[in-house]
């Protein structure tokens, strides 16, 4: 008799079918896997990349705040602006104690028979009280290097020394304090700084010799330094000859706080000295030749800064904080800007932000060990607290 059973298997058929239906299977978990992994570690990097974004924007505030990239306190090598600039003038962090400029007689005091004779700089708001005759301003505000002085010789008046050897020159009609506090704000401070301390009324003029750094050395027929004349110097543009407030000053021009280590300038600026020159930024065509600068070129110049960490793993995104200062339109203005560029891609995105902090005097107040100054600064020492009534002067650590 013949045998009925069967032998049951795949076919080749089915083998192909299922090999193939397993294979996708494993494709697709693996991918799925690979996906879940790429993920988690995209999102890692996204959280890092966020901590190190949100550390960058704390550093930045801080550094509106305590300037500590343009002048470190406790470190040495971070304090290049507290050195003379190129031309002799002081630059801005240079400590009143030891910027000869600024204190060339002894501290100044009020109830002095003759306090127009005053050559040191007076920062305290008293000193410029606007009923205070001292600072009215004696100056033929329309003089320029061409005047025949029909309407009169104002520089004998305002002289930022006395000028003994004038035949003219009369002391007891001299106004020294005026011409003074203006000359030792710019050969002391720079541009930038002077701008922060002088009022924001105040008339960026004087009589007597040329700044001590930067712009022309000439002298007008009224005994103004062409170098702060509009038109004969650093200030402004050249189709106009008058002297400037800060908001002239700043109208179409910038005044910036010069990172002294990329020494770039506007061209025609009639000086070597960064600290002491206006630039035009993002003019073009026949602003050229009048000292216009490109942006690129400009934020080159003004930048404060750099990686956020000294040492990190080659895996974490490069993150660098720059902050610019600068003046414009009678307003000051820093710029935080950070960069972060991926390691991978190498692919670099800037986020640029303003804020406001503390300004250019509160920096430099800060840095003193008197009253409520937080860093050590080498400027003369006075008393520890101001008395009731008195005015307290942190800059010089004088009580007036």
């Amino acid at each position: 008799m013949n045998s009925t059973s069967f032998k049951h298997g795949f076919t080749l058929i089915e083998l192909m079918i299922a090999i193939t239906l397993g294979m996708m299977i494993v494709m697709v978990a693996t991918a799925g896997v690979r996906l879940a992994a790429q993920t988690m570690t995209k999102c890692n990097r996204m959280s890092l990349e966020n901590s190190l974004v949100r550390a960058a924007v704390i550093q930045a505030c801080d550094e509106v705040d305590f300037w500590t990239m343009l002048d470190h306190p406790s470190d040495t090598k971070m304090q290049s602006l507290r050195k003379t600039a190129n031309d002799g003038g002081w630059q801005p962090f240079a400590p009143f104690s030891v910027s000869k400029i600024l204190a060339s007689e002894t501290a100044p005091n009020f109830t002095r028979v003759e306090p127009e004779r005053v050559l040191t700089w007076e920062s305290s708001p008293m000193a410029w009280a606007a009923h205070d005759a001292r600072t009215w301003c004696r100056a033929n505000l329309v003089e320029c290097a061409g005047t025949d002085l029909r309407y009169g010789d104002y520089s004998l008046f305002s002289f930022d020394r006395p000028q003994n050897n004038l035949p003219t020159y009369d002391p007891s009609r001299c106004r020294n304090w005026y011409a003074n506090q203006v000359r030792h704000a710019f050969d002391g401070l720079g541009f930038y700084g002077a701008l922060e301390y002088l009022p924001s009324s105040a008339l960026l003029v004087y009589h007597g010799t040329s700044p001590a750094s930067g712009g022309p050395s000439g002298i007008s027929k009224g005994k103004m330094p062409k170098a702060l004349l509009n038109g004969q110097g650093w200030l402004g543009l050249k189709f106009q000859a008058f002297s400037l407030g800060r908001f002239r000053m700043t109208d179409s021009s910038v005044i910036p706080m010069p990172n002294p280590a990329v020494n770039i300038l506007p061209q025609n600026n009639g000086t070597k000295d960064p600290f002491r020159v206006s630039w035009r930024v993002g003019y073009a065509g026949k602003y050229v030749n009048d000292g216009a600068v490109e942006a690129v070129k400009f934020h080159q110049a003004t930048a404060f800064g750099g990686a956020l960490m000294e040492l990190q793993p080659q895996s974490w995104p490069d993150v660098s904080v720059k902050v610019e200062r600068l003046i414009r339109q009678s307003r000051a203005v820093a710029i935080c800007i950070i960069d972060i560029t991926d390691p991978v891609t190498g692919s670099t995105t800037t986020i640029p932000f303003s804020t406001r902090g503390t300004s250019f005097r509160g920096a430099r107040q800060q840095r003193s060990t008197i009253g409520d100054g937080w860093a050590t600064y080498d400027n003369v020492q006075g008393p520890s607290k101001p008395v009731i009534g008195e005015s307290f002067d942190n800059e010089r650590n004088i009580t007036y």
